[in-house]
């Protein structure tokens, strides 16, 4: 299978039980049953978003995850995006997805995914927490904007 056929199986999440259709809309996303917070291994160092996505890539966790070596889990949040503010087609999912090794949280992520399963956006997951190489350095990435 290639990585892009991969990535886009990978990428298709079961809707949650209390998902419905006729409130699509006006679901909050959160997610049922979901309250526990990872247990960084590290205290969060805030970092500018594009050094958190650099090593996130250098890292290889997403292509890790694709190939079984990495589990994903969506966490918490799993909601329609608005398409006027995220650039998206209508019933893109908006999602956060914790990555994890052996147990131990490695990264969570953000990711827009779309009706067919293929990841919006960049077409990569956006790494909002990432614990480096060292197991220990956990970067958060700082909001953007003014």
């Amino acid at each position: 299978m290639s990585s892009a056929a991969a990535a886009k199986s990978e990428s298709k999440v079961a809707r949650p039980a209390t998902y419905s259709e006729a409130n699509a809309n006006s679901w909050s996303g959160e997610l049922p049953g979901m309250t526990s917070t990872p247990r960084w291994p590290g205290p969060l160092e805030p970092v500018p978003p594009e050094v958190i996505r650099r090593e996130f890539n250098n890292v290889g966790y997403y292509g890790r995850m694709v190939g079984g070596e990495i589990e994903s889990e969506l966490f918490r949040y799993d909601a329609h995006c608005d398409p006027r503010r995220s650039g998206q087609p209508p019933c893109t999912r908006s999602q956060l997805y914790l990555y994890s090794m052996d147990g131990a949280p490695v990264a969570l992520v953000h990711q827009y995914t779309r009706p067919d399963g293929t990841l919006g956006g960049s077409g990569m997951p956006d790494p909002k927490v990432l614990v480096l190489a060292d197991g220990v350095t956990t970067l958060r990435a700082q909001a953007s904007g003014p």
